[in-house]
């Protein structure tokens, strides 16, 4: 603003001809810059009053919304939105009981579209079986690929390394070492590591007991109740910690756990 006034200034009272055309040309240069619009990734969903009452898109949709820096809306009309999630036996994307859940574009939106591949993902296969673990519920997540695929992590193994020391080395040995310690019958990194669904256990370590009990991630987790206290030091991570310790645990050689038990 102070440029275009002096520049105003400028041209009105310089004598010099040829300085008042440059104040000009610059002037016009200024006024023609195309402004930006400071544009927000975002839509809105309608979803099914039955299956909002359950509670598994307030568990789904802030993961998202962090991960991908999305804001996600919900509208009480469907007219309204970008999706509707409602019961569909078309393409569903959830079932439960004798209901199929599935997703239907309202309106052309990018981050809208990425959604809706996002909850067909293994990602949130694996959220909607902790989600399960933790309210009884029995969701079933249908993919379009049945084949069960190794989530591959691309976490920071570095710091996923630091906080496994600082924060699982308190009951878990979190290292390659067999000369570290742990408490009782806590698994090791490693023996995790040998498990046929270890990457699933990783993804939603922080709702498998008894981590909820000390442990939060940030905007996913509910606030630490106060009339229950932790017996120990809670335990505050982000979205990125927990993929830094996902990363470093895929790294670790897996444990010889001996032949699988066959029962006869």
């Amino acid at each position: 603003m102070f440029d275009l006034f002096y520049l105003l200034l400028l041209i009105f009272w310089v004598e010099d001809l040829l300085k008042k055309i440059l104040a000009i040309l610059i002037l016009v240069s200024l006024i023609s810059q195309p402004v930006i619009a400071n544009t927000e990734r975002s839509f809105k969903i309608w979803v099914d009053v039955k299956l909002s009452q359950t509670g598994l898109l307030d568990f789904l949709l802030p993961r998202f919304s962090l991960k991908n820096n999305t804001k996600v809306e919900i509208v009480s009309k469907r007219t309204d939105s970008d999706l509707a999630l409602g019961v569909s036996n078309s393409e569903p994307i959830f079932a439960m009981n004798f209901d199929k859940y599935g997703v239907l574009t309202i309106n052309e939106n990018h981050s809208a579209v990425f959604f809706i591949e996002w909850m067909r993902s293994g990602v949130v296969e694996t959220a909607v079986a902790a989600f399960n673990a933790l309210n009884g519920t029995t969701f079933l997540h249908i993919s379009r690929d049945v084949q069960r695929v190794e989530i591959v992590f691309e976490g920071n193994a570095t710091l996923g390394a630091k906080l496994a020391k600082q924060h699982c080395g308190r009951c878990h040995k979190v290292g390659q070492s067999e000369s570290e310690f742990g408490i009782g019958s806590t698994p090791s990194f490693r023996a995790l590591r040998a498990l046929k669904d270890w990457d699933e256990r990783m993804m939603s370590f922080y709702v498998r007991n008894p981590h909820p009990a000390f442990m939060r991630v940030e905007g996913i987790s509910e606030e630490f109740d106060e009339e229950r206290p932790a017996t120990i030091s809670p335990i505050e991570l982000s979205i990125e910690d927990t993929e830094a310790l996902q990363s470093y645990v895929s790294g670790l050689e897996p444990a010889n756990l001996g032949e699988e038990v066959v029962y006869q």
